[in-house]
């Protein structure tokens, strides 16, 4: 199924230690990122790229814009900590799919199969593995697939909106979920867990384009999307298998596709 919709009628208007000389990237600068690279970790070529993206989005400047070669990519820093994800800061454009050879970025193929935000540790998942939280302006997210993503008890597996404004455009979303409500009831209250794939709560202003959703799950609950649980597409005991806007929230979902995404209530 492909969804071009309005949603409830609300306008959706290893570790890495840093080389002495990183420096923070200030608007229009570029950060390169490449977990195959061999030069100075610095991030300011291709030739030089940051080996891991979260060192890269650590020194970015509001304006600027990480390119991350094709590959995987988690969030732990080989720590396996499960609490650790990619933070991407305010004001800050996030795109993958490069080849690592590209001076443009009109030259790169969108392929967001081809560089993965995996959050599939060692023999543990990432409660998280994109947040996107407190920024007053636009953080972007462009060219990935999100996956793996499993909190113990909050919302918002693969990506986690909450308290800033995003664009989540060209990805592939699957195998995520929402945690275990702590306060589990039938129907689920206000403090009912959701979004599976996306979660986009207190106030969060999202634009979802181009993206294809497919078996993320709500825990603790109708398939597809879900807008404060009033909309419903189709039943395991959250909100918002794919997607779940809450608390304010608002967004546009552009065509993108849901596949055997799972809820219990609400979409």
């Amino acid at each position: 199924m492909r969804y071009s919709t309005l949603v409830s009628g609300v306008r959706l208007t290893t570790v890495v230690v840093l080389a002495a000389s990183a420096r923070s990237f200030a608007a229009s600068d570029v950060i390169f990122v490449d977990h195959a690279a061999s030069g100075a970790n610095t991030g300011e070529s291709w030739d030089n790229a940051f080996f891991d993206l979260q060192d890269a989005l650590d020194v970015a400047e509001p304006g600027a814009q990480v390119w991350v070669r094709r590959g995987t990519y988690r969030p732990d820093r080989e720590t396996n900590d499960p609490t650790r994800s990619f933070a991407v800061p305010e004001s800050v454009a996030v795109y993958g799919s490069f080849l690592g050879t590209e001076t443009d970025l009109s030259q790169r193929t969108v392929d967001p199969a081809s560089t993965v935000l995996s959050g599939f540790l060692d023999g543990n998942q990432s409660h998280h593995v994109v947040r996107i939280e407190n920024n007053a302006s636009e953080s972007v997210l462009d060219g990935f697939t999100v996956t793996g993503g499993l909190p113990d008890s909050e919302s918002g597996g693969g990506v986690r909106v909450v308290s800033a404004e995003a664009t989540l455009s060209n990805l592939i979303v699957r195998d995520n979920a929402s945690g275990r409500s702590p306060h589990f009831v039938f129907p689920p209250g206000p403090l009912a867990v959701g979004g599976g794939g996306v979660y986009c709560g207190l106030g969060a202003v999202v634009r979802i384009e181009s993206s294809m959703f497919a078996s993320n799950i709500a825990r603790t609950g109708l398939r597809g999307l879900s807008k404060d649980g009033h909309i419903g597409f189709g039943g395991s005991g959250g909100r918002g298998g794919a997607v779940y806007f809450r608390n304010g929230s608002s967004g546009i979902i552009r065509d993108c596709s849901f596949v055997a995404n799972e809820t219990g209530w609400g979409g």
